[in-house]
């Protein structure tokens, strides 16, 4: 026979340490151990807890907590449910109903601070629950309403919304009160006591996001939440908002694309359609998805690049300036190197999967056209020879002038080439 035991549960929404209210953690936690203890469970009682999480049908899903505590009831593990009262359990009709009906099925009681026993057992006690499930929904509807009018007031005067960034504080008008600007928004601002330069210039030593984090941790640099480990996101956000130029360009897609120190970079495309990421210091590219999928499913995830530079040399030495491609007219020139750099977009979010392969072909071919009407005669920029000896980075800009993105095979060797000056410049 499966043993049974009682469960409490406790949840808010909003966790403010400031605004504890009446359904604080120490409250509800007090008040289902005494509901507990009362009916006999000493020391017995198993507490479970979705904190910061709300009670609506839509957001159920993060409700972690929840879910295990309807699991034990569906296993018949539970004989008892406390809680502070019934809309800490849910605020929604259909949930509740469904929550109740496994209690029922399940033979469980369930007994809250506020409500008391709470039943359906007869006529009466489960109009009584159905009328308080309903009043918890339409409570919870109220106050999201209410919320969805104060926020768009806010918002429509200028008011900061959330909580201050890291670093930054409300400012204080010389009556000592918010300042407020002149739509009645309360205004931000820097907090001089706060330095990001540490930060600025681990990131900036350690050359990635990552490496910034663990030279601030092994200098001693606590978190914004005060933690000794840096979060890669924390630190992320922040060089975005104070020193964005130490991190890689965004692309057209609006992804930050990874450093271009290596020759190759942002230019080869797997057979799975993902972008490769350099891996500078083995002068390697990796797929990430074949970390995801495996090697039986995917293949093989990493290609050095000695192995791709003798197929890409042997492209670069196709490419020619025709004796006719001489910059007479700069309108076309500019007119092409809009398309080209229009085909580099379109190519980059199709490898992304941002569009759709038969959108993708068309506007391709409808670029091509456009820059075939062109004509030799307006030429494309005069590239200059690689000198395959300079850094990465030189060699890198040169190639994404010429390939808008290189192909590879099952086997990670390159298998076509998206060129993107037209066919008279390649023999």
């Amino acid at each position: 026979m499966t043993q049974r035991y009682p469960m409490a549960y406790i949840r808010r929404s909003s966790a403010d340490a400031g605004n504890t209210g009446d359904v604080s953690r120490e409250a509800q936690e007090s008040a289902v151990r005494a509901l507990a203890h009362r009916d006999g469970h000493n020391g017995d009682l198993v507490i479970l807890t979705d904190w910061s999480k709300s009670a609506s049908e839509s957001k159920s899903a993060r409700r972690t907590a929840y879910a295990k505590l309807v699991e034990g009831v569906e296993a018949g593990e539970v004989s008892d449910i406390y809680a502070y009262s019934l809309d800490r359990l849910n605020r929604s009709l259909l949930l509740s109903a469904r929550f109740a009906k496994a209690c029922e099925k399940n033979d469980v009681r369930i007994v809250t601070e506020r409500e008391g026993e709470v039943r359906q057992d007869s006529p009466d006690q489960w109009l009584r629950w159905t009328i308080l499930a309903t009043f918890g929904e339409y409570e919870l509807k109220t106050i999201t309403a209410r919320n969805e009018r104060a926020t768009a007031v806010r918002r429509a005067r200028g008011d900061h919304l959330g909580r201050v960034g890291f670093g930054y504080r409300f400012a204080l008008g010389p009556d000592g009160r918010l300042a407020r600007n002149d739509k009645g928004g309360v205004i931000v601002e820097r907090d001089p006591a706060v330095s990001f330069q540490p930060m600025i210039d681990a990131v900036r030593e350690a050359g990635t996001i990552l490496g910034g984090a663990k030279l601030l941790q092994s200098r001693g640099i606590s978190s914004p939440e005060g933690s000794e480990v840096w979060g890669s996101t924390t630190l992320r956000h922040l060089i975005e908002r104070e020193a964005p130029e130490l991190l890689p360009a965004k692309g057209p897609t609006g992804r930050r694309q990874p450093s271009r120190s290596s020759l190759l970079a942002q230019l080869l495309v797997c057979h799975c359609r993902n972008v490769l990421t350099p891996e500078p210091s083995r002068k390697a590219y990796r797929c990430r998805l074949a970390v995801r999928r495996g090697k039986k499913v995917h293949g093989i995830g990493w290609v050095s690049e000695s192995a791709l530079l003798p197929w890409v040399k042997a492209e670069v030495a196709r490419f020619h300036v025709p004796g006719n491609a001489i910059e007479i007219d700069a309108a076309n020139d500019a007119k092409r190197q809009r398309l080209t750099t229009s085909m580099t977009r379109l190519t980059t979010a199709f490898v992304n999967g941002g569009i759709e392969e038969p959108d993708y072909l068309r506007d391709l071919a409808n670029i091509k056209s456009d820059l075939a009407a062109i004509g030799p005669e307006a030429a494309i920029r005069d590239l200059p020879a690689i000198d395959w000896t300079w850094n990465a980075a030189d060699v890198n800009a040169i190639l994404r002038q010429m390939f808008a993105y290189i192909e590879l095979g099952a086997d990670l060797a390159p298998v076509h080439a998206e060129r993107l000056p037209p066919a008279e410049y390649w023999t």
